[in-house]
């Protein structure tokens, strides 16, 4: 609408309607550019410091590393409140409940045991 409001302006040659409408566009423009340009640098850093992360052992150590550099073979640590990293068979532990509504529908956790498959970025609810 603003836009055929300059047009028209300009058509009955109101100049200074037409400039007024104008900056006023134009200020509009550089302000939604600002704002989308700070959305976007405010989720780039948010992906940055929530990258999942894993707890692996490699050469018989311990280390965390990003869960993008998980390889099979990997041990990998699952704790009360982590996000499975990868899909893994769990091979030693007693149980857990694994979150699995995103992916099966179910509403309820389902529990895991040694020898189960666990599904990546599922959250487990409980370990014992």
């Amino acid at each position: 609408m603003i836009e055929v409001a300059a047009v028209l302006s300009g058509v009955l040659k109101h100049w200074d309607d037409l400039t007024i409408i104008l900056v006023m566009l134009f200020i509009n423009a550089g302000v939604g550019f600002w704002q989308e340009f700070k959305a976007d640098n405010a989720i780039a850093l948010l992906k940055q410091r929530l990258a999942l992360k894993a707890r692996v052992k490699r050469d018989g150590t311990w280390n965390e590393i990003e869960a993008r550099l998980l390889v099979p073979g990997d041990a990998v640590l699952v704790k009360l409140g982590n996000i499975v990293p990868a899909d893994m068979k769990l091979i030693e532990g007693d149980y857990l409940s694994v979150d699995q509504s995103a992916l099966t529908g179910e509403s309820l956790p389902v529990d895991k045991k040694a020898d189960d498959v666990a599904y990546s970025a599922r959250s487990p609810s409980r370990v014992r």
